[in-house]
């Protein structure tokens, strides 16, 4: 089997989870395990972010570790989520733009603008990578 032939695109999804914090503050999402993505691949985080609470802000972005303690903020998404009463729901995609040199990597939800947040706020993480279905 040729080397291209077994790359394969992978995923891993969380499920659904409420933004456990007051606002202006930040939820974590899981680590994602980089050694299982093949190396020089891209890494892309699809964030689903569901608003209702008014004047709540929602920004995600892909923080880095080598040891799930130290954490360094990769990217930040341009995508936001406002509420305004009503369910809002905003997909935005986070990229690597190339490899990452970390060994584990998640998202980060920055949630500002008001001052409570209701259940009804809340995020996905869906991962998408290239892995070796041979190795990997």
């Amino acid at each position: 089997m040729s080397y291209n032939a077994r790359l394969a695109t992978s995923q891993a999804a969380t499920a659904t989870t409420g933004i456990a914090v007051a606002v202006a503050g930040t939820s974590d999402g899981s680590w994602l395990d980089l050694a299982y993505a093949q190396p020089g691949s891209e890494i892309h985080a699809r964030v689903t972010m569901t608003v209702k609470t008014t004047s709540a802000v929602m920004t995600p972005s892909i923080q880095v570790s080598n040891d799930q303690s130290t954490t360094y903020t990769y990217s930040t998404g341009t995508a936001t989520a406002a509420g305004n009463g009503s369910e809002v729901i905003t997909s935005a995609i986070l990229g690597t733009n190339g490899a990452l040199p970390w060994k584990f990597a998640r998202v980060r939800i920055t949630v500002s603008g008001a001052s409570t947040v209701a259940a009804d706020d809340k995020i996905a993480i869906s991962w998408s990578y290239l892995r070796d279905t041979v190795t990997g």
